[in-house]
């Protein structure tokens, strides 16, 4: 029992000693309106995490390239932007981006596009927007693979309120 108390005493001892991380503030960007998400992923290929920042009042998907955080356009013409996932499923090293934009908080008022972004020749240029389904609902938008090993899959957790009015959800998958 002595052995056990001292043997939770220096591991406590142990953990005491570590100092607390400490995070300094670095502001990169304002006049974000209507911030909602930020995604960190290599978007040019330089081994470096850049930062995508999703923001709902805004019609331009927008993101920093690390490390002197300029400014580059992923996408413009879009409203209401509400999530979106990056992953490289085609394994060049740059990742693609399903997006969910168009959103309302009411399913009658909302057209739910789900789009994917490619990036062309230079990822530095605006890229190409597909839409590849609506889900009024959709809400949070995840990559996995979750269907069969190697193969990518995006998952659309979306909320539903049905003719009767009782809360249902659904997951999705493409």
């Amino acid at each position: 029992m002595v052995f056990f108390l001292l043997l939770l005493l220096i591991r406590g001892t142990a953990y005491a000693a570590t100092p607390p991380a400490e995070f300094a503030e670095h502001s990169i960007a304002s006049g974000l309106k209507g911030g909602y998400q930020v995604v960190i992923a290599d978007l040019n290929k330089d081994g470096k995490p850049d930062i995508i920042a999703l923001a709902s009042g805004m019609t331009e998907l927008v993101w920093f390239e690390n490390p002197e955080w300029k400014r580059h356009v992923l996408a413009t013409d879009l409203t209401r932007m509400i999530n979106l996932a990056a992953w490289d499923t085609d394994g060049d090293g740059i990742p693609e981006i399903v997006l969910a934009h168009e959103f309302a908080n009411e399913a009658k008022n909302s057209i739910g596009i789900l789009s994917v972004l490619q990036h062309g020749a230079d990822p530095l240029e605006p890229w190409k927007l597909t839409e590849i389904d609506r889900i009024p609902t959709s809400h949070r938008l995840r990559w996995a693979s979750a269907l069969q090993p190697g193969f990518s899959t995006t998952a659309d957790a979306n909320f539903y309120r049905g003719e009767q009015h009782w809360p249902m959800s659904r997951l999705t998958f493409w």
